[in-house]
């Protein structure tokens, strides 16, 4: 996720340059770069526990308490993880310098 993350923080540095030229600061840049890998991990660890528990009332016919527990608990780790892997390059907008990744443009 960290990777992703990066890359993308990378793709979109001159959308990142524009609103820092425009005012924004960096904690609401960071903010936001959290904000969506938290969402892709959102979206990611609900695709995921729901595939695994229909894979698992397909191959089992039921889905138990124990195993409901499993899944949330997971699908709330992948969130967190998600959210932690996403501070660094969080923190690597600071060193973004928008004059020069738009005088590139």
């Amino acid at each position: 996720m960290a990777l992703t993350t990066f890359v993308s923080v990378q793709e979109d540095a001159h959308s990142y340059a524009a609103l820092s030229a425009m005012g924004w600061r960096d904690g609401l840049l960071g903010a936001a770069v959290l904000a969506q890998a938290t969402g892709v991990g959102l979206a990611g660890a609900l695709l995921g526990a729901a595939t695994g528990l229909a894979l698992l009332v397909l191959l089992t016919g039921g889905v138990t308490g124990p195993v409901l527990g499993v899944a949330t608990v997971s699908a709330l780790a992948a969130v967190l993880l998600s959210a932690v892997a996403a501070l660094a390059p969080a923190a690597a907008l600071r060193r973004f310098a928008a004059a020069r990744i738009l005088a590139d443009e």
